[in-house]
C-alpha cells in the first residue's frame, strides 16, 4: 500500500463519503482509500446485498442458480478486498454468514470464515465449487 499525503479537508471528505455510503470511515482513512475506491465499494456492497437476497429467496432445489450466485458472491468479495487495499484471501470473506442455505458456524470464528463439515452448501460438490482461479495478489 502506498502512502500519500492528504489534507485534513480531503480526509474529512473521504470520511463523510464513506459514512454516507454505509462504509467504515475510519478504515477508509486508515487504508488511504480514494473517492473512486469508495464509490466502487458502495456499488459492490449493493451488488453483494442483491445477490445474497436473491440467493436467500431460492429454494435448495435450485442448485445451479445457488451455485452460480455463490460464485458471484465470492468474486464480489475478492473485488471488495482489492478496493479496500487488503490482500486477497478467501478465509477473510464474511458475507457467507448471511446465506441461509449455509449452515457453517456464524459466531465462533468472527475474523475468519470457518466451513462446517456438515454444511449442505460447502460439503455438496454439486452446489459449491470455489473458483479454481485464485486472484493475483501482486
Amino acid at each position: 500500500m502506498t502512502t500519500k499525503k492528504t489534507t485534513k479537508r480531503q480526509d474529512t471528505g473521504i470520511a463523510v463519503l464513506a459514512k454516507a455510503n454505509g462504509l467504515n470511515p475510519t478504515l477508509a482513512l486508515k487504508r488511504n482509500r480514494t473517492i473512486s475506491n469508495l464509490i466502487t465499494l458502495s456499488k459492490l456492497h449493493k451488488k453483494i446485498n442483491n445477490l445474497i437476497d436473491e440467493t436467500n429467496n431460492l429454494p435448495r432445489s435450485k442448485l445451479n442458480k445457488i451455485k452460480l450466485n455463490m460464485s458471484k458472491i465470492e468474486s464480489v468479495e475478492f473485488q471488495m478486498q482489492k478496493e479496500w487495499g487488503f490482500d486477497l484471501c478467501r478465509e477473510n470473506h464474511t458475507h457467507w454468514k448471511r446465506i441461509k442455505h449455509c449452515k457453517c458456524d456464524k459466531t465462533t470464528n468472527v475474523r475468519h470464515f470457518s466451513i462446517n463439515r456438515t454444511c449442505p452448501i460447502h460439503t455438496n460438490p454439486k452446489l459449491f465449487r470455489p473458483s479454481l482461479a485464485v486472484p493475483n495478489t501482486h
